[in-house]
């Protein structure tokens, strides 16, 4: 018997969670999977092409599995990263002006650093 479309879009959806969980599982351990990662957008790229998901719901995808392994949004975890970068520099270069700036001012404000 053959699915139903709501089945279909159901089965989609699951799908694409295990890809991304799996995608997100390797980036945490330090592990792009570039092969992965490309199959998961071509994923991403066939459901929006035969109208299963947009590309909002795409993104809420992403978010939700994203959220799952790091505990923080895309975004946030985007801004830890810059963060973090900006310190190592000012680190690396001796640059006092970042490190003079009150600790409070500088932090990061996200709750959970992966």
């Amino acid at each position: 018997m053959p699915y139903q479309q709501s089945e279909r879009v159901s089965a989609y959806l699951v799908t694409l969670h295990e890809k991304l969980l799996a995608f997100y599982r390797k980036v945490k351990h330090g592990n792009v999977d570039e092969l992965l990662k490309s199959q998961t957008q071509g994923y991403i790229q066939a459901g929006i092409v035969l109208s299963v998901l947009d590309h909002q719901s795409a993104r809420a995808c992403m978010e939700k599995a994203h959220f799952e392994i790091f505990q923080q949004t895309i975004d946030e975890r985007l801004e830890y990263k810059q963060y973090k970068q900006d310190l190592l520099l000012a680190l690396d270069s001796d640059d006092d002006g970042f490190l003079d700036q009150p600790a409070i001012t500088r932090t990061n404000k996200s709750v959970a650093q992966p």
